[in-house]
């Protein structure tokens, strides 16, 4: 007999807070990546990052 908590299996539990774990930081990593390279394209093209504005010309 395999534990239970109410009517969720243990192990289904683990399974679940292991995958939700693992898409958090995939998903972290990914938010971290994109930021970073935002921040490289306005080192290039001379901007500071506060002026994210467009000119409508």
């Amino acid at each position: 007999m395999r534990k239970t908590i109410g009517k969720i299996r243990l192990s289904d539990l683990l399974l679940a807070v292991v995958t939700v774990i693992i898409v958090f930081s995939i998903l972290g990593f990914i938010v971290i990546k994109s930021e970073a390279a935002d921040k490289a394209y306005m080192r290039k093209h001379g901007k500071t990052g506060v002026e994210y504005v467009v000119d409508a010309d």
